[in-house]
């Protein structure tokens, strides 16, 4: 059976049924007419290391085409995952793992970057670099050293935000100096092309190479922050404010008085036409490196001193009201409960948008209004109204698929939710996509 009628206003259909996973991204998963959803084939969330395939699902047909597959896969890598499609273009970023993977050089998280995707090139394995990488110690200006991934593009498709590991950072550690990795943000503008020299020796792994944008860190990370100050130690889960793309909230933790780690809310801002430096990247006194000076980060919450501080799990990326001037995230009330808050960008002021007697255990996604977040608790779906406050429930949901989901996208009409999760009665078990009618 590939449909439930679970009410008269709910109707669960299954989607795929291929027997491969199917794996949307957290954000950004739909075509820009609506008709299309991209996904990836992980049968769980840790195995882009082994996935070789970009799928895309006809919502109205139901039809399946791949549209991407790996050249010469191998147990190491390359691996792909993680697709965000543009909002206007049929274009899409995902990470691709480093070529010519092996034992010794395998996929990991310094060793993958951002390959662009025009879903109308008539080759399924063609792609181009985003960011441009370097692994010297002073890569130029626009080039990365290491590996980027959560990948997301700004509103008006003109830049592209990421999460963002060192290789640099990791060599350092092997060699005994330093902690393992000092994960942080960064934004890359498109089509602003940085050409990188290769060398012969890395070359024949494909460990240099140009991009066709414009990369830079925008968080600065340390090594070891010092308590109580506003010194991040990683950065992670961002997303851009606003219409436009000169500015980015992002989850920074800090460590309070008493040294424990916090997870607090900061943003980085630049000029909206900002004079890209030329040159050599700079590095601070450790080697890392550094935002560019016209880049600048400020903290937003301070909540080590509530019963439960910082942001709270499960994993879920910030979103950001229309206006930019706030942003939904997740935190625990007094109880202990999950639950959806609004911080104040200005202000920094928290606001419990959410009273559930159930925590929340599913990443937040808002609709193409910003007036809706679909959130899921205790097996059922739920849509929060950010006007009324007010979440309608779907039934449980827990006697036909198994939980936990990723997030839950709304589709364009604004009727249906669509997801990916595995059913209870297939064996064995697959991810597979999956729609709700919402009315």
């Amino acid at each position: 059976m590939s449909e439930w009628i679970l009410s008269p206003s709910h109707r669960l259909r299954q989607r795929t049924f291929d027997p491969i996973g199917h794996t949307l991204n957290h954000r950004q998963v739909l075509s820009p007419t609506g008709r299309f959803a991209y996904f990836d084939t992980r049968n769980a969330d840790a195995e882009i290391i082994s996935t070789d395939r970009i799928g895309r699902l006809d919502l109205q047909s139901g039809k399946v085409d791949w549209i991407y597959r790996v050249v010469d896969p191998n147990p190491f890598g390359p691996g792909v995952g993680a697709v965000a499609c543009h909002p206007q273009r049929e274009r899409l970023v995902f990470i691709h793992g480093l070529p010519h993977c092996g034992p010794d050089y395998p996929y990991r998280a310094t060793r993958r970057f951002g390959a662009i995707l025009d879903v109308r090139h008539p080759s399924p394995t063609w792609i181009e670099h985003a960011e441009a990488r370097c692994l010297a110690l002073a890569p130029p200006y626009g080039a990365l050293r290491g590996g980027t991934h959560a990948h997301s593009w700004s509103v008006d498709g003109r830049a592209i935000s990421f999460t963002y590991n060192d290789a640099w950072v990791e060599q350092q550690h092997q060699s005994g100096h330093g902690p393992a990795d000092l994960r942080t943000v960064g934004v890359m503008w498109c089509d602003m092309r940085v050409e990188v020299a290769s060398s012969s020796g890395e070359v024949d792994r494909g460990e240099n190479f140009s991009g066709n944008a414009h990369a830079m860190i925008i968080a600065k990370v340390d090594t070891y922050p010092a308590p109580g100050s506003d010194a991040i130690e990683s950065a992670r889960e961002e997303c851009f404010l606003g219409q436009g793309s000169n500015a980015i909230a992002f989850i920074g933790r800090v460590r309070s008085n008493r040294g424990e780690a916090v997870d607090e809310i900061f943003v980085s801002r630049w000029p909206n036409h900002p004079c890209l430096p030329s040159g050599l990247c700079t590095s601070d006194s450790d080697g890392r490196l550094e935002p560019p000076a016209f880049v600048t980060t400020e903290r937003v919450t301070r909540s080590e001193n509530r019963l439960f501080p910082g942001i709270s799990t499960p994993r879920s990326w910030l979103l950001a009201s229309p206006d930019g001037h706030g942003v939904y995230c997740l935190m625990r009330d007094e109880a202990g409960v999950v639950q959806v808050v609004e911080v104040d960008i200005g202000s920094g002021r928290i606001e419990y948008v959410t009273h559930l007697a159930t925590s929340i255990d599913s990443p937040l996604a808002l609709d193409q209004s910003g007036t809706r977040i679909s959130l899921v608790s205790d097996g059922r779906i739920g849509i929060l109204d950010l006007a009324s406050r007010e979440v309608r429930w779907s039934p449980d949901l827990r006697e036909i698929l198994e939980i936990p989901w990723g997030a839950v996208h709304f589709l364009h009409d604004g009727q249906e939710c669509l997801f990916h999760a595995y059913s209870r009665n297939q064996t064995p078990k697959w991810l597979q996509l999956w729609t709700l009618t919402l009315h």
